[in-house]
C-alpha cells in the first residue's frame, strides 16, 4: 500500500462515521441486535486507531 496521508485522512473519516451510524442505530433496537451493532462499532474503532497510527507515522495531526 502506498503512503498516501491524505487517504488515510479519507479512510479515517470513514471508520469513524461507521461508528457513529453503528452507535446510532444501537439505540433504535435492542437485545443481541444492539450488541451486535456495538460490535460492529468497536469494530471501527479499531480500524479508525489504525489508520491514526498511520498517520502518526507521517507526522500527520489527526483532526478530532
Amino acid at each position: 500500500m502506498a503512503s498516501d496521508p491524505r487517504r488515510f485522512l479519507r479512510y479515517l473519516e470513514a471508520e469513524r462515521s461507521a461508528s457513529l451510524l453503528y452507535r446510532a442505530l444501537a439505540q433504535t433496537v435492542d437485545g443481541e441486535r444492539r450488541e451486535a451493532l456495538l460490535e460492529l462499532a468497536s469494530m471501527e474503532d479499531e480500524h479508525a486507531a489504525h489508520w491514526i497510527e498511520k498517520l502518526a507515522e507521517h507526522g500527520v495531526d489527526v483532526p478530532p
